[in-house]
């Protein structure tokens, strides 16, 4: 009966250890797909941030160039106001902060 029992243990055992090996493989493939997977996240995390990087400067830039419209647009505001000014005022007259409005239609 011993031997019956080394047999049997031994079947056990040789099932066991290619199960083992079986898992040992499949644990390597999972591994390596991790590896994969956290490279891959990787390259997605730095070209995210190389991305947001080129958002942040490009909204800087447009923030400079709407500054120096709203700037440009002030100034030829005045301008056109003078321009008007001038031509609508008589020689002589003031402007609108003056004090002196003389129109004279005859």
């Amino acid at each position: 009966m011993k031997a019956t029992s080394k047999n049997n243990k031994s079947i056990p055992t040789s099932a066991g250890s290619r199960e083992v090996a079986s898992l040992k493989e499949k644990i390597k493939l999972l591994e390596g797909q991790i590896k994969l997977k956290e490279s891959a996240l990787e390259s997605s995390t730095n070209s995210f941030l190389e991305n947001e990087r080129d958002l942040q400067d490009k909204i800087e830039e447009l923030d400079r160039r709407l500054e120096d419209l709203s700037q440009n647009a002030e100034r030829l505001s005045e301008q056109e106001s003078r321009k008007v000014a001038a031509d609508v005022l008589p020689p002589g007259s003031t402007t609108c902060t003056g004090e002196r409005y003389e129109f004279s239609f005859f």
